[in-house]
């Protein structure tokens, strides 16, 4: 870095165009990066020092500039034009030209800009610019004289931008490969951004303070000052030039204003590399429409008292040019500006045509100036952060790195049918799940039931049974049709497109601009999006509750509970699922491409302070839970969790008749500290030793670590879902298959990532449905050893007719479907022999009224 500086302080002055003073980076001393010049005489004037500097300085005061910006106009023009020949060649001045890649649709409310979506202005949005007309537009600028294409796009910031990164990445990259300088200004970027720009090469950022901090407010109030300070903090820490300016003419007053605006620039850690100074062109249907033209004077004060205080700095005559006479611009050369906008358009107003600014340039003197090819500033790379727990992920991992990379390029060609494919896959998914629901029915139609069970189960409980499951087959059927006729028009008419730019609108319109940005969007685009599926839920869900349960004794629920019940879960959906959303989305913006990492972490995290939380927050929101009494069931439990060692901190019972005649019993709590939950329904239908059976089976899972195991699978699974999530978080072609053509939010991403990989969730889902029931088979054969067989066999029948659950299943069925044997194959492995003595009529169970208004034990964490 030092040999760089050195090297080109050796070059005289006037010949070489200085990007010394560009570094911009904060690491570097002062004395490197900026120099300060020696201290003059004290009978000099701060203006006489100006004038007398040997280079530029950044330690001004306002009230210092205010003094320069007060000289009479003659003299500050001639000693601003003295200084300018000091510093640059007096005749060069540099052509640029600025494409617009991008035009309107912003959200932002910069009240001069025809690009803002709040106005009306005629002016129709546009798509980003294809990479390859871009190139060709700077051919034709390069053939013109430009030395310095410019590329703007109406947005606010990068962020979800992905795919629009990656093609202005290969722009930049297709400029510099003409021997042009590269410049582009896109709203607000990151650090990650801007090191993505300086790796492509990008000699210059643009991005314009517009007016001084005190009359900011009276132009936007959809970004802060600050927030446009921190991007050029940003561009220059990655060692990219910065380019920032103002507009003249936006209601400001010029002694104070543009004093404000000097000061600020130039009391950055190094001055900007460029100073464009915009005179306003008013656009009809923008506030700023009539207001009254810049003077002359107040222009040319600007300009000379940025050359003078900024003295290396390039001042570049940008928007409205086309509004001023040769003579005009002459007065802004001679006060020491040294660069131009020129072609036919500047973004979306008119611009001097290049063979206008040829004739002007002849008549006149002047030559374009000749820079050096781009030698950016030598920045040193900033240390990566990397935990210790993760280094041998990092060595280990290399080759698993480049075979996702290696996919992902795969899976992201041009043209890649993702929208067919996804649409396939839920149509198949459907379709495959109708064919064996078609043979489940089949088994629903027996008249008879099982030989297992014959001895077991009346001829009534059965045929009510069979009833039941062909009621919920049909509803099955009929809901999940009902939900594939939704998941298709929301794929073919781009409902999540239309959807995020609602959201967008609706944020920018009715948020406070610090909401503004991805994350705050993404969460209103959720919550929003939530909303709308719990209102195309209400006729499945209606019917469910209050015609089929009701129909067959489970339904306990009143239309009022019903709708309470949903509006809790709205609000903890906005309580819970806002910061969490926020903070996944955060993690993935702030770690690059090995996000999965910290987000796996994270899931760890959440999980654990959800087990915390659940049972003292939430829980108690929609149940109550109340000690278990004193009595031979809570002795029995508690000899029980005693003999196995099980941390029993608390018995409870929840009054789950509440809702439903369906019955409940789970532990839940940390490894040393553990609580069971016993529904109250559970204890009305059986015997106490029946309900310690039950809890037998369940503290099984818990002895033979089924619980730590089947964790500890899920948090491979979640690993390897963030995992590859990071091959598709940049797929180009699956975002523009489903109408994301500009932007790239990361929430659409997983939400599209989610419904591809919908094929492998099958198999794993048929995968876990092996291992779940494998280890409820243990978990019986663990109660059976404890002595409990006839209790736990007495126990599943009983549930088995009080749930009406099905008594016979089609295998092919059974194995996609349920994560639990059926009652036939339990009652086989526990060597279950039935005793018709013990049975009236020959029956264990008959279905009567009582049976009928029982229910099922359905664990909220393990069905049993």
């Amino acid at each position: 870095m030092s040999r760089c500086v050195a090297r080109r302080a050796t070059k005289k002055v006037s010949s070489a165009r200085f990007y010394s003073i560009v570094h911009d980076v904060p690491r570097v001393a002062a004395s490197l990066s900026q120099s300060h010049p020696p201290p003059q005489p004290q009978s000099q004037s701060v203006f006489e020092q100006a004038v007398n500097a040997t280079g530029p300085r950044n330690n001004w005061t306002k009230e210092e500039i205010s003094q320069i910006h007060q000289t009479p106009l003659m003299e500050l023009a001639f000693a601003a034009g003295t200084v300018h020949r000091r510093f640059h060649k007096p005749s060069a001045v540099q052509l640029c030209t600025l494409m617009n890649i991008k035009t309107g649709g912003c959200t932002e409310d910069c009240s001069y800009c025809a690009q803002s979506s709040r106005y009306k202005t005629n002016l129709q949005a546009t798509r980003l610019s294809a990479v390859d007309s871009v190139i060709e537009a700077a051919k034709v600028a390069k053939a013109n004289g430009s030395n310095r294409f410019c590329m703007g796009a109406a947005w606010r910031d990068m962020r979800g931008r992905t795919r629009g990164m990656k093609n202005i990445v290969e722009m930049v990259k297709g400029v510099r490969a003409l021997g042009m300088e590269a410049c582009v200004t896109l709203g607000m970027l990151d650090k990650q951004q801007a090191r993505e720009l300086k790796e492509a090469g990008l000699t210059a950022y643009n991005h314009n303070l517009d007016t001084s901090r005190e009359h900011y407010p009276n132009v936007i109030t959809t970004r802060s000052y600050d927030e446009r300070l921190q991007t050029l903090e940003n561009v220059r820490e990655a060692g990219i030039h910065v380019c920032s300016g103002g507009i003249l003419g936006l209601g400001e007053t010029p002694a104070t204003d543009h004093v404000g605006l000097i000061h600020t620039l130039a009391t950055l850690p190094a001055h900007p590399e460029s100073f464009p100074v915009n005179k306003l062109v008013p656009i009809k249907g923008t506030p700023m429409f009539g207001q009254e033209p810049v003077k002359l004077e107040d222009m040319v004060r600007c300009i000379a008292t940025a050359r003078l205080v900024m003295p290396r700095t390039i001042i570049r005559i940008a928007a409205g040019r086309v509004t001023m006479p040769e003579s005009e611009q002459m007065l802004c050369f001679m006060a020491g500006a040294n660069a131009i906008f020129t072609g036919e358009k500047m973004l979306t107003t008119d611009c001097n045509g290049w063979e206008q600014d040829k004739d002007m340039f002849e008549r006149w003197g002047l030559s374009p100036m000749q820079t050096e090819a781009s030698k950016l500033v030598e920045v040193a790379e900033e240390p990566k952060f990397e935990a210790s727990s993760f280094a041998h992920l990092k060595s280990d991992g290399v080759v698993a790195q480049k075979g996702a990379e290696r996919l992902a390029v795969f899976l992201d060609r041009p043209g890649f049918p993702w929208k067919k494919l996804i649409l396939g896959f839920s149509l198949g998914q459907y379709v495959l799940e109708g064919l064996l629901s078609l043979r489940q029915y089949k088994v629903l139609q027996k008249t008879k039931p099982p030989k297992t069970l014959e001895d077991e189960i009346s001829q009534d409980v059965f045929d009510q049974s069979q009833a039941y499951g062909r009621a919920k087959a049909k509803f099955g059927f009929i809901s999940g049709l009902y939900s594939q006729i939704q998941n298709v028009l929301f794929i073919q008419y781009d409902v999540l497109p239309k959807l995020w730019s609602l959201t967008g609108l609706l944020l920018a319109r009715y948020f406070p601009s610090r909401f503004s940005g991805e994350i705050s969007h993404s969460v209103l685009f959720f919550l929003t999006f939530n909303v709308i599926s719990q209102i195309l839920s209400l006729p499945p869900s209606y019917y469910s509750t209050f015609v089929l349960e009701e129909k067959f004794g489970f339904n306990k629920q009143t239309i009022k509970l019903w709708i309470t019940d949903m509006l809790k879960g709205q609000a903890l959906m906005v309580a819970l699922g806002t910061p969490l959303l926020s903070a996944f989305l955060k993690i993935i913006q702030v770690t690059g491409t090995r996000f999965f990492y910290y987000l796996w972490l994270f899931g760890i995290v959440v999980q654990l302070f959800a087990i915390t939380i659940y049972p003292i927050f939430i829980l108690p929101l929609f149940n109550k839970l109340s000690p278990l009494e004193p009595g031979e069931l809570k002795s029995g439990v508690e000899a029980l969790a005693q003999r196995l060692k099980f941390p029993l901190k608390s018995l409870y019972v929840i009054d789950g008749s509440k809702r439903s005649a369906h019955s409940n019993a789970y532990f839940f709590g940390l490894p040393w500290k553990k609580h069971i939950v016993i529904y109250d329904t559970l204890i009305e239908k059986s015997e106490p030793q029946e309900v310690v059976a039950v809890l037998g089976h369940e503290l099984g899972h818990w002895s033979l670590s089924h619980t730590t195991k089947l964790f500890a699978i899920a948090q491979f699974h979640m690993f390897y879902i963030f995992a590859l999530f990071s091959v598709f978080i940049d797929n180009n072609s699956l975002y523009s298959s489903f109408g994301f053509h500009d932007s790239h939010p990361i929430i659409i991403g997983f939400i599209l990532f989610s419904d591809a990989l919908a094929p492998m969730d099958a198999v794993v889902k048929l995968l876990m449905n092996v291992l779940s029931r494998k280890f409820e088979f243990e978990a019986d054969a663990f109660a059976t050893k404890l002595g409990y067989e006839k209790e736990l066999a007495r126990s599943l029948i009983k549930l088995q007719v009080q749930n009406l659950s099905t008594m016979d299943a089609d295998w092919m069925y059974a194995s996609y479907h349920y994560s639990h044997p059926i009652l036939a194959e339990r009652l086989a492995a526990l060597g279950w022999k039935s005793s018709k003595s013990s049975a009236a009529n020959g029956k264990v169970v008959e279905l009567d009224e009582k049976v009928a208004d029982a229910g099922v034990v359905k664990a909220s964490q393990r069905e049993l």
